[in-house]
């Protein structure tokens, strides 16, 4: 236990110092933790919020236990979104051999490692799901404090519970995909799946939601009873399951990761013995191999194509529901913070810039996570080959901004048709489609300047340079700015000609991918030669 400690601490020393090794750069730094902090607080707040109105409407039913079961289904969904995230990671680091050489078990090293990666999923979960908790116990009269303290273990061991299962998966997709040429390929196949079988999930539950008989048979399931009897009373055999499955498949996944530790997992050997060379353009040579850069990476995938597909999963919904559902569930919000009558001047006003508030919130979701933002880390310190070889860096930076650009064009396309034709405007298409593609643009070349001047070529695990990377916290930070500020300029100067607002946001997003391509390719250069 004392070197699980040790080594956990150590590792979150390191984390730190990487962040704030740079003493001329510190104001960046500082001014990125406060743009991610008030981000992080943006979404708990909207996370709250929803909560604020399931409870407020099971209250007014007199079946406050109807809120329980929203915070069962958010919390499902969030475990499925954490196993999915943390499953293309293999825990393969390069510091095996260091520890392995020490005096250390194989089982403390993996096990403070999973302890490291955990922390910061389980900060994520108390940050957005905790406030419920406690809005609940506030809201609800005769509640325990108790039904709080269930509530932090309940997270604790969804925690434990996903990293368990995707430790699991993860170990066993390894060894089944070991003697393939594409195992890596195969496994970002696999996450893929789990993606958009995530995403159909949510895409039925959202359907689903909007019937209140549906809704009770999903309530009725005995996983949302389970759920509900545990936080409402407790009870010692609901203790234990909440305890012992979490730490049996915790247990499991650290017992598999302990026997592959060390060990050279693959068992591909070619038999071919002739090289083929095909000569080619240096420009479509560097995006294949950007590409498959990419695709053999799991976690890097997953954390990057999650965005677009919920994106468009959602425009679906509201394709198929109506935006007069997502109307309702919005006036029923308001309301639930009015004792009496809710103003009559505030719905006019919310049916006025629905449109435009759900176009940005989506634009938001899609272009939060670029490939761009850790492509310079994740080539780690390989990258003085690519740097050696005659190869100009536009062909570089255009190589990674393809990749970004491929990765979010179909989800782009599709999500603008269903939404234009969700909202019932037609002439929304091009529109939504010019502004969609330049975000992309945009938000691939920031994340590549953000990456050039926070690279991060040290990294034990690719969860590093994808997940914790100061470029990919402040790229999510300006990429949420891009969106809510012309949002904000929306509503203060009270704009009605959405048409006139749209192309002012083109005009304004084609000059900002000028002035950045300038910026990209002067001292973005400079920044390439010093890495």
């Amino acid at each position: 236990m004392n070197n699980i400690f040790k080594l956990v601490s150590n590792y979150f020393r390191m984390f730190f110092a990487k962040i704030f090794k740079n003493s001329k750069r510190k104001l960046a730094t500082y001014t990125i933790a406060i743009i991610v902090l008030i981000v992080g607080l943006v979404f708990s707040f909207i996370f709250t919020l929803l909560s604020y109105y399931n409870i407020s409407n099971a209250i007014k039913l007199e079946v406050p236990e109807i809120a329980i079961y929203s915070f069962a289904t958010t919390m499902i969904m969030f475990a499925f979104v954490l196993i999915i995230t943390e499953s293309g990671n293999n825990m393969k680091a390069t510091d095996e051999e260091l520890l392995l050489s020490l005096p250390i078990n194989k089982r403390d090293i993996v096990i403070s490692k999973i302890l490291y990666y955990l922390l910061f999923d389980f900060l994520l979960v108390l940050i957005v799901l905790f406030p419920s908790y406690i809005l609940y116990y506030v809201m609800v009269k005769g509640t325990s404090f108790i039904f709080v303290l269930r509530g932090l273990l309940q997270l604790i061991a969804l925690t434990l519970f996903a990293s368990g299962i995707s430790g699991i998966l993860s170990c066993l997709l390894i060894l089944a995909t070991k003697k393939f040429k594409y195992s890596k390929v195969i496994q970002t196949v696999f996450n893929m799946a789990l993606i958009i079988t995530f995403a159909i999930v949510y895409l039925g539950f959202m359907l689903v939601s909007q019937n209140v008989s549906y809704a009770s048979k999903i309530y009725d399931l005995a996983i949302m009873q389970f759920f509900k009897n545990f936080m409402l009373y407790g009870g010692i055999t609901n203790y234990l399951i909440i305890c012992i499955i979490p730490i049996v498949l915790f247990s499991i996944s650290v017992i598999i990761r302990s026997k592959s530790l060390g060990k050279n997992i693959t068992t591909y050997h070619s038999k071919k013995i002739e090289c083929n060379y095909t000569p080619s353009k240096i420009s479509k040579d560097l995006f294949v191999k950007e590409l498959n850069n990419y695709m053999s990476i799991p976690i890097y995938v997953t954390n990057t194509i999650m965005g677009p597909i919920l994106t468009l999963m959602l425009a679906i919904v509201i394709l198929i529901s109506g935006k007069n559902s997502f109307i309702s569930m919005i006036e029923a919000i308001i309301a639930s913070g009015y004792e009496g009558p809710m103003p009559s001047g505030i719905m006019p006003v919310v049916i006025k810039n629905f449109d435009v508030t759900i176009i940005f919130v989506m634009f938001l979701m899609q272009v939060l996570a670029p490939t761009t933002a850790s492509s310079i880390s994740i080539e780690g310190k390989k990258i003085w080959i690519l740097k050696a070889h005659p190869i100009s860096y536009k062909d570089v930076f255009k190589a990674k901004i393809k990749v970004n650009f491929m990765v979010n064009l179909f989800p782009a396309v599709l999500t603008s048709i269903f939404l234009s034709l969700a909202l019932k405007n037609f002439w929304y298409i091009p529109l939504l489609l010019a502004i969609s593609l330049l975000l992309v643009l945009l938000s691939s070349i920031i994340g590549l300047i953000a990456n050039l001047l926070f690279p991060k070529l040290s990294w034990e695990s690719e969860v590093e340079p994808v997940k914790q990377g100061i470029s990919v916290l402040l790229t999510m930070g300006i990429d949420f700015c891009l969106i809510a500020i012309p949002l904000l300029f929306y509503f203060v100067l009270n704009i009605t000609n959405t048409y006139l607002f749209f192309g002012i946001i083109i005009l304004i997003y084609t000059l900002c991918v000028l002035i950045l391509s300038k910026l990209l390719y002067t001292k973005g250069v400079k920044l390439y030669n010093e890495i």
